[in-house]
């Protein structure tokens, strides 16, 4: 099976660190966490962006920006911990 490669954004080093074990466990590997500037840098097709609405500090504009920003680099999968249908449609 070929090993999907992602870049995670999630501001908490907590939950970030979590989701790198879950996502490993699955044959996932996080090539890369970070703020958006990180990913540019990289400058690489992924297979994908994992983007953490729920720590996200800015507003739906922003997200929503920041989610176009990120999908240059691969399909962006918008993860949501709350009941926020603002992000969702943000993300969309």
């Amino acid at each position: 099976m070929k090993q999907a490669s992602i870049f995670l954004l999630e501001a908490s080093p907590i939950f970030r660190s979590a989701l790198r074990t879950v996502l490993s466990r699955i044959g996932t590997i996080v090539v890369l966490c970070g703020p958006i500037a990180v990913l540019e840098k990289y400058n690489r097709k992924l297979d994908a962006i994992l983007v953490d609405a729920a720590t996200f500090p800015g507003d739906d504009r922003e997200l929503s920006e920041l989610i176009e920003r990120s999908s240059r680099f691969g399909p962006v999968v918008l993860l949501v911990r709350e009941d926020r249908t603002d992000q969702i449609i943000a993300g969309f």
